[in-house]
């Protein structure tokens, strides 16, 4: 029997095998993988109500939070496309990415309503705004609840072997050396595939519990949603990548994998913090994103005892 390629059989499969077993830590909220895919289809549901279009893009204005995680099931789920948008690029790139993906839904991270105040005035497609982890009655400008949209939300799970795999999932913009970001287009085929490339390559396992500090709105980061849903394993979601917090999370959730950038790693093996620290846990470390120096490589698996892997890919071929 033939059946398409989609990472949306990720979080159906993770569901019927690990309902129970956590699926997400982000700070102090921790959802299982059977409340995530509830999540996700409640959020597949309210996106068709709003009137949603066919692989229409859909963007997210947020770090990596969890109701983000569940944007990147739930968009495509409902027929359209996730556009993850870094908060740190600048403002008025930010609003020209925003309509060159032409979305009519924003999501943001409550911390981000001073920044979509300010180009509010640019943002030529944008009606509806959604707000997480933050009260509309406070932004300045009409928005509604993330909350209140999935709790009055009718969920939607429809038989995905009717679905085009090679339909878009998601779209990431990127600079890849130029000067000014341009759009890739990824399709449920291509992600469903380096999900399973990654989780081949990498011998990674449903007992793995994955820290990704790189933001996901960069597909270093954004295959990471994926790859953890196709084996089980738990996400930790960071939104600071101070060597504090990082060990913190490794200590406390006793991470096995964690995915970083050089700079990141650099300057945690550099922190003070680091020699009282309890690593142990970890048994893999992904560095990607910028060239890494083989001295620190070296040092990495030394004061971390973990294999470290220097990873490459190109957000066009999905990555790797």
């Amino acid at each position: 029997m033939w059946v398409p390629l989609t990472p949306l059989d990720f979080y159906r499969r993770s569901r019927r095998l690990f309902a129970g077993k956590t699926a997400v830590v982000d700070e102090g909220r921790r959802l299982s993988f059977g409340q995530l895919a509830e999540r996700i289809e409640r959020l597949a549901g309210a996106l068709r109500a709003a009137g949603l279009r066919p692989r229409e893009a859909v963007s997210f204005l947020a770090p990596n939070a969890s109701a983000l995680l569940e944007g990147f099931y739930g968009v495509p789920l409902a027929g359209g496309m996730l556009h993850p948008v870094n908060p740190r690029r600048e403002a008025l790139q930010i609003a020209e990415l925003l309509n060159d993906a032409g979305s009519r839904l924003l999501f943001l991270h409550g911390s981000q309503a001073p920044l979509v105040g300010q180009i509010l005035g640019n943002l030529k497609a944008v009606e509806q705004l959604v707000v997480f982890e933050g009260e509309p009655a406070g932004l300045g400008f009409p928005a509604m609840s993330y909350e209140t949209l999935l709790s009055g939300a009718t969920p939607y799970a429809p038989d995905l072997t009717a679905l085009d795999e090679n339909a878009p999932a998601a779209l990431f913009h990127t600079s890849g050396g130029a000067s000014k970001p341009r759009g890739v287009l990824l399709s449920h085929r291509a992600l469903a595939l380096h999900a399973l490339y990654a989780v081949i390559a990498m011998g990674l396992r449903e007992e793995d519990v994955s820290l990704c500090s790189v933001p996901f709105a960069y597909m270093n980061g954004g295959g990471n949603p994926q790859v953890n849903l196709a084996v089980g394993a738990t996400s930790i979601l960071s939104r600071r990548n101070d060597p504090e917090t990082l060990l913190g999370l490794i200590a406390r959730e006793k991470v096995t994998v964690w995915i970083t950038a050089p700079f990141v790693l650099s300057r945690l093996l550099k922190s003070p913090a680091l020699p009282g620290a309890e690593v142990g846990s970890l048994r893999l470390v992904l560095v990607g994103g910028a060239p890494l120096a083989e001295a620190v490589l070296a040092e990495a698996e030394e004061k971390l005892g973990a294999r470290c892997l220097a990873v490459y890919g190109l957000t066009e071929t999905a990555p790797f």
